[in-house]
């Protein structure tokens, strides 16, 4: 992938209310995850209120909307870094999987 698709949602939003943009920003630049950023990711993540999941399903204890927001975070930013380094495709030339 050469360029980060558009995200038409607003994924900055929840990780903002969450605490985790700052914590995500310094972990990236970085590029050191420590303890307590993984920590601080658990703890925003978990909520005590069950989140009734549909009929006869097991609830779940996490906020669904900020693990969306994090994981297309996470992605649009791992993109803008490949972006950054370059044109990578050389390296791998040679894998039945490229096009």
């Amino acid at each position: 992938m050469r360029e980060a698709p558009k995200i038409t949602g607003d994924i900055v939003t929840p990780l903002q209310q969450a605490n985790l943009k700052n914590v995500l920003d310094t972990s990236f630049q970085s590029n050191v995850v420590n303890d307590t950023t993984v920590q601080a990711i658990c703890d925003a993540l978990y909520k005590e209120a069950d989140k009734e999941t549909g009929l006869f399903m097991t609830p779940i204890h996490v906020d669904v909307v900020l693990i969306n927001a994090l994981v297309l975070y996470i992605g649009e930013q791992a993109v803008a870094s490949g972006e950054l380094k370059g044109n990578t495709r050389a390296a791998f030339e040679e894998s039945p999987h490229s096009m």
